[in-house]
């Protein structure tokens, strides 16, 4: 399974990458904390999984640093994840790219759009560079003209979502529609991934007044409206 495709070309528009597999540990229960050393470019993040009993340590998913190799940083990772679930290392790629997106059981999205505005990092945060990669391969100028690269003491970040005409923030998310009786995204089949994999939970669902399950923590029918 991969992330859309290129238009008119059925390429996977992105791959595995760290972002997921992160994505894919916190929805396990994992937690995770980013390691910054002094007077280091590079920095890692602590994974630590729900007992405390094991750890895992990988490039922040969202810095890229000069002479940086993702690409074995992820075989790694992947390959000590594996062994931690017993599975191959081919059949845990297969469940991350199933699952680090999928929703906590009972969630059905009703458009109301408050994850969109009740979380800044909805439109004031980061994306990875295979992100970003992967939308200038299909070709979104429309997207990528919302991205700013930014490289400070030897790290390149990637912000969205920045106003070209100001070289700051959006106030709100510009990609925020109204479609369908309700409130959408424009870009829905291309979002980053931090959009794509909300809620990691129901908490975090419902702090943000979300309203989009069915049932009741106690399994009883949630009333309509």
């Amino acid at each position: 399974m991969a992330i859309e495709s290129r238009p008119g070309t059925g390429e996977p528009l992105l791959g595995l990458c760290l972002s997921m597999v992160e994505k894919y540990l916190i929805r396990q229960g994992w937690s995770v904390r980013d390691l910054w050393l002094s007077g280091k470019p590079e920095v890692t993040t602590l994974a630590q999984d729900p007992a405390g009993a094991c750890e895992l340590r990988y490039p922040k998913p969202t810095l890229l640093t000069p002479d940086q190799d993702r690409s074995a940083a992820l075989a790694e990772l992947m390959s000590r994840l594996a062994i931690l679930e017993g599975l191959t290392p081919e059949a845990l790629s297969l469940k991350v790219m199933a699952e680090f997106s999928r929703p906590p059981l009972g969630y059905n999205c009703r458009m109301c759009g408050l994850c969109c505005t009740r979380f800044r990092d909805a439109w004031q945060g980061l994306v990875s560079v295979e992100e970003v990669e992967g939308w200038r391969r299909a070709g979104f100028t429309s997207i990528l003209r919302l991205v700013s690269e930014e490289k400070r003491e030897g790290r390149i970040y990637y912000k969205a979502w920045v106003n070209p005409k100001t070289g700051e923030y959006f106030k709100r998310c510009p990609w925020l529609r109204k479609m369908n009786g309700g409130m959408g995204c424009a870009i829905h089949l291309h979002k980053p991934l931090k959009c794509r994999t909300f809620p990691y939970t129901r908490d975090q669902a419902e702090y943000s007044g979300c309203r989009a399950f069915d049932h009741d923590r106690e399994g009883d029918a949630l009333a309509e409206g």
